[in-house]
Parts: structure tokens; sequence; C-alpha cells
């Protein structure tokens, strides 16, 4: 008999009626441009099929699955695993989320003959009053608030930006009765002065008159300084992006009642086991397995140990059991569920990976590069990839193509598509005009401070092993640091029910809006978001219905997520419903023609290829490649002069990654300087500036 699994006809998605084979306990490799499919392949098929015929032997209600196959022979059990990182529960940590915590809890309860629920952070009688269980609190946090190279008389403080003239006129006011020289930045202030701005409260009253929009208004009040939590302006409340986390400094960061934390065993509390790095959690809890009689405790004390050992070998050994799964990294969070799998006792399974060598140094490629080779006697392996690295191990290619959404789906020749992604190195000669130097010492999460060099007005390619500070270092340092900075996530893009391409690409409202002015009705009549006239009333606008877990394709709206009404009413013989169906490049010769901010937004996105999108296609099914892109739009028309971006190129083929790495130079050639965190091969040679991050005594130093 056959072992390969073979699934016929599939129809998922942009997939064209193709026919796959995978080789069974072999590795198989997907490959394609962005959009071309891949993920409908691997994850919304073959990994759904497994799931749903392993479900529905045990499993009372099932939901229908959403891929379109034909037929399909010799499945098993999928195992899908994602680099994605939707998790936003603050209080999912690495300890609940992989089980381990319960181990924890298992092993104190028995080994110290006390209740189990002590030790659980889901009653509310165990965790911190002061924290609610969290850890850390929220304050304002200076470092975010106040700009210390401004002046004093230009307003220093972000958060009084608006009213910017009273704040300004105040401001010297208090200074001149206070002898304070208005000419120096906060940096420069004497401490008592800068107490004083904080913390202090003026003698007199002051009456300012200060532009309010198009008027002028006044206000009499003493000056109070920023931290006393006194507002000058009525109804000023400060932002959250203000605040800051700060350790708990009730618990240390344990989350645990001081009453949870006196348990101790060997003088180790539970808090301080789910707070210790891997690399030092080995000796303390073998150290409990002496203290304990009783086997089932040694047997849950290995298994805890299996986890992180695995873990420290793939380089995660700076995570605690603690660790917030929201603040994980997509890569970091893949290669924890790695080593769940790699640990399994379980055999024949279909391990199902996406861009595993993605977001780790070279180093840290090769270990789980060996790691992933060592799973296929034991199961078969399908990757999602654009790492050469595993052509010559692959018995088995798969490509899609010829491009992306109603381009792509078909089956390729991958040796021809390989051939065409290999690109040639740069050869430009890298001209650094000027560098700038960060040296800063605020403490932000357990680092210290920051040592940093970086090429004004060039690429910078910012690389380093996993947990260094490389994200910290984008999103927290440098956007503390300069007023004129905008950071670029890894995160995907989470949107409403209703989000897709159009609303990403601001273009929705700009249709509506232009069927509107043609029908002389209110806006909303033509629109399909949320609450709207223009909604479908069976979807709400969606253009699915949400069965479980299943999603079908809204039949009364084809999808749109427009009122039916709606299709009587035609611009140049298009209805909503058909421009709803347009790619970007179809809409761009259409919609162009009759609305040029439209159409700039369009042609954006095909500066990015991709033109293939559909403006109707929902977020939630674009693609890691598609999402970064259509964030990076956001720099088009940015006034901010710095821009960090963390990890572009990820999802990426070679020739799409030389067309972000060609937006990027446009974005140089404007006088702004890029800032790239990415470990992708084949880039370096295109940055004109190498950054390295080490951590020396928990300061990232950046040169």
């Amino acid at each position: 008999m056959d072992k390969n699994i073979n699934v016929y006809g599939i129809q998922t998605n942009n997939l064209k009626n193709i026919d796959i084979t995978i080789k069974r306990n072999k590795l198989n490799l997907i490959i394609g441009p962005s959009g071309s499919g891949k993920s409908s392949l691997a994850y919304s098929t073959i990994a759904q099929i497994g799931l749903h015929e392993f479900y529905s032997m045990f499993k009372d209600v099932l939901d229908e699955p959403d891929y379109k196959v034909l037929g399909f022979d010799n499945m098993g059990v999928t195992v899908p695993i994602k680099q994605t990182n939707y998790n936003n529960n603050i209080k999912s940590t690495i300890g609940t989320y992989f089980s381990l915590q319960t181990k924890i809890c298992t092993v104190f309860a028995n080994i110290l003959k006390v209740d189990y629920k002590l030790f659980s952070l889901f009653n509310e009688e165990n965790v911190c009053e002061n924290c609610y269980g969290l850890g850390y609190i929220e304050k304002p946090d200076l470092t975010k608030i106040v700009n210390y190279n401004k002046a004093i008389k230009d307003n220093p403080f972000r958060c009084w930006y608006r009213y910017g003239d009273f704040y300004i006129k105040i401001l010297k006011k208090f200074c001149a009765d206070e002898g304070i020289d208005i000419e120096k930045t906060m940096d420069k202030l004497p401490n008592k002065d800068k107490e004083k701005l904080l913390y202090g409260e003026s003698i007199n009253k002051y009456r300012i008159g200060y532009k309010s929009g198009n008027s002028v208004s006044s206000r009499t009040t003493k000056y109070y300084g920023l931290l006393t939590g006194i507002p000058m302006l009525k109804n000023f409340k400060m932002q959250r992006k203000y605040f800051g986390k700060t350790t708990c400094n009730c618990c240390n960061g344990m989350k645990f009642s001081k009453e949870r934390l006196r348990y101790k065993i060997c003088g180790v509390s539970i808090g301080d086991i789910l707070n210790t790095p891997f690399t030092d959690i080995e000796k303390v809890l073998k150290s409990f397995i002496s203290n304990s009689p009783n086997e089932r405790i040694s047997v849950l004390i290995n298994e805890i140990l299996s986890f992180i050992n695995k873990a420290i070998e793939l380089n995660l050994g700076y995570l605690t059991l603690n660790r917030s799964i929201p603040t994980l990294s997509g890569g970091e969070l893949q290669r924890l569920r790695l080593v769940h799998v790699f640990n399994n006792a379980l055999n024949n399974l279909i391990l199902i990976l996406d861009e595993p060598l993605v977001g780790v140094s070279g180093e840290e490629k090769e270990i789980i590069f060996r790691n992933i080779l060592k799973q296929i006697p034991k199961h078969t392996v399908i990757l999602v990839d654009h790492s050469d690295v595993f052509y010559d191990f692959s018995e088995n290619i798969i490509a899609l193509g010829y491009g992306g959404g109603k381009n792509g789906g078909n089956i390729i020749n991958y040796k021809r598509y390989i051939e065409s992604q290999k690109i040639p190195t740069n050869k430009k000669e890298k001209k650094i005009t000027k560098t700038i130097i960060i040296n800063s010492k605020t403490k932000i999460y357990q680092y210290k401070g920051v040592n940093m060099t970086f090429a004004e007005k060039s690429l910078n390619l910012i690389s380093g092993k996993s947990g260094v500070g490389k994200t910290t270092l984008l999103k927290e340092y440098l956007s503390r640091e300069f007023d004129d900075y905008i950071y670029i996530s890894q995160k995907p893009i989470v949107g409403n029910a209703n989000s897709n391409v159009a609303t990403l690409l601001n273009v929705a409202n700009s249709v509506f809006a232009m069927f509107s002015k043609e029908f002389c009705k209110e806006k909303g009549f033509f629109s399909n978001q949320s609450g709207k006239n223009g909604a479908c009333s069976l979807c709400m606008g969606s253009g699915y219905l949400q069965y479980g877990t299943t999603k079908l394709v809204c039949g009364e709206c084809n999808g749109t997520g427009f009122n039916k009404i709606l299709k009587k009413y035609h611009i140049n013989k298009k209805s909503l419903f058909d421009i709803w169906k347009m790619t970007i490049d179809e809409a761009v010769l259409f919609l162009g023609e009759i609305d040029n901010k439209i159409k700039k937004s369009l042609m954006s996105a095909q500066k990015i290829n991709l033109g293939y999108l559909s403006l109707g296609q929902s977020t939630v099914s674009l693609s890691g490649g598609e999402n970064i892109r259509i964030k990076m739009l956001k720099l088009e028309n940015t006034t901010a002069n710095i821009l960090g971006i963390d990890e572009p190129f990820k999802g990426l083929n070679p020739s799409e990654i030389l067309v972000i790495i060609k937006y990027m130079e446009e974005l140089i050639n404007k006088g702004k300087t890029v800032l790239v965190a990415d470990h992708t091969d084949i880039v370096s040679s295109f940055f004109d500036y190498h950054v390295v991050v080490t951590l020396q005594d928990n300061i990232i130093c950046a040169e």
C-alpha cells in the first residue's frame, strides 16, 4: 500500500484544483511567493484535514471543515505550529500556556502537604493585592513623558502637547518665579529644578491667555508639576501611552501574595521558581527531588526539566516561566512550541512548521535545523519556508505560484522557481555621512540602559541573538530618545471582523464617499462597516458567517459585507459588490480615473507587490509577508525621520525582499534614517551600516 499522503482536487482559498503528495517520514518543503497559497495548502487544508479526522473520532459535536478538497488518503494526525502570536491575554504565561505551572503547583503542594489551591493564581486570595497578580503596576513613565533634549521654553513634556501654547506660557512664568533657566534642556537642569517642574506647586496663581483651536481662551491657575496628579486644564487626563510597566514592589514581580510566598522548599518560594531564568532553574528543582520521597514528584520535576533543557538548547535560556505570552515574538513562541513537540513521546505525527529559522541568528539556526532533521525518522515534517538551507534535505518540494492571490494557487516547476530566486550580492559603495550615538541609562524591563551607534540617513541592519534586546531597542529606547520616530512591529495586524484590504489602505471611506456624492445619500448608506446602513443584515458586514470555529462565505452578500440593495447603485457600470471583488491592480485602473487620492494609495501598494490582493479581502486572511508590507505603507507619508522596522522580510522570498529593500532605499532618498532588525542571510550586503547587539551587564550595546 502507498504510504504517502495524497490530497486531491484542492480548492481551498486561491488553490486551483491541485493534487499534492506528501512523503511520509520525510522532509516536505512548500515554497512560493507571498500570497501564492502556501499557508492555504499547509495549514488551511492539510493541517485541518488531519485535525478534523482526529477529532471526529471522539468529539460529539464537530464544526464542518472549511477546506475544499475532492478527496484524500493515508492522512495522519497533524500538529500545525505557526509563527504568529495573537495571544493578548496578559495573564497567559509560558508556565500556564505549556501546562508547566500546574506541575510546579503540584510539586509545592505535595512536598509541603498543603492544598494545591493555595498556589493557583486563578484564586484571588493567592494573588498580590497591589498588582492583582500581574507582577507589575502601571504608572507615569518619565522616559516616555519627558524629551530630555528639549529646552524648557519649548515644553519638553510630551503629554502636554495639546494646548501647548498654554503650557509654554505657564512654564515660563513658573520658571521666572523659581529662577529656573528655561534655555536649558531637562537633562542639563539641577536636580532641585527638575523636582520643582515635576512635583512643585507655585505660590502665585497665573492668568494665561492661550490659543484654543481658532479662538483664544484664558485660564487662571497655580502651576502644578506634572507628577502631582493635579491638572491645570479641565478634563486633562494622561494617555496610557505615557505609562510604563514597573515591577510590583510588593511581590517583586512574583504575582503571589506575601502569605503564599512564605511557603518555601529549600528556602525557595513558588514565585522564585517562576521568575528564575531557565539557565538557573535546574539545580534548584533537582534539590527538590531529594526533599521528596514521592516518586511521582520526581517524574513531574523531570518533565519540567526536560522542557527547560530543550528550551536552553534552542537558545531560550533567558526566558522564565512567568514571562507573559503576549510579550514573546512570533519566533520565540514558535520555538517554545517546537520544544513541546521535540519532547513529545508520540510517533508518526505530521508536523507542519512555518519558517522555523526566521528571527534567529546563525548559531541558533543551526541548532533548530539539526533538531528538525532529528524528527524525520519519527514524524512526517512539512515546512513552509523560504530558506535555501532546506533544499538539499527535502525529498519532496512543492512550489506554488506563479504569483499571489488570483495569480497564485498553481503547482509550478520548483527547480525553475528556485533558480528565479537567486539574487546577486549588492556591490554598491557604502557612504556614511554621519553617525548618531545614544548613551542612555534609562531602565526598561530588565535592561539598565543602552549604548548605540547608527548611521544617519542610511540603511542600518540590526542583528544579535534572541533575547538580547533588539525589539526593546527599536520599540522602547528609540521611541523615547526621538520625537520624530516611528516603529513598525513584527506583530500581525489585528483588525475587527469587518477589517479588509480597503480599510487597511484607507480607501474604503473614500469609495463610500464617492457613491454618497454620486447618489446624494449619506455615506453610511454605502458603508459595510458594522452598524452602518450599507452593511449586510445577515453577516453584519463581515462577509462571512461564523459557526463555532468554522467560517463560511455569506451567501447574502457574496462575501462583500454589503447590503444587497446596493447592487442597483452603479458608477461607470460597477457596483460596490464589483469593486470589492477587484484586485488592487484592477482597482487602480477603474478607481484611479475617478479619484486621485484613491489612486495614490493603491499605487503605493502596487509598488511593494501587493497588486494581487482584493479590496474586500479580510485582514485575517493575509499572509505574514502581506501583513508586514501593508504595515510598512504607513511609512510612505510619515513625518517621522527615524524609522524602526522589526523583521520586515519575514514570509518573503528573495525577489520580494529586493522589492522591500528598494522601497527602503526610496525612504533614504527622502532623508529618512531606517533601522531594521532582521536575520535574513541574503540582505546584509544591501545595508549601509551593520549594528551588532550584545548584552553587557544588562546594558544593550549596539555598535
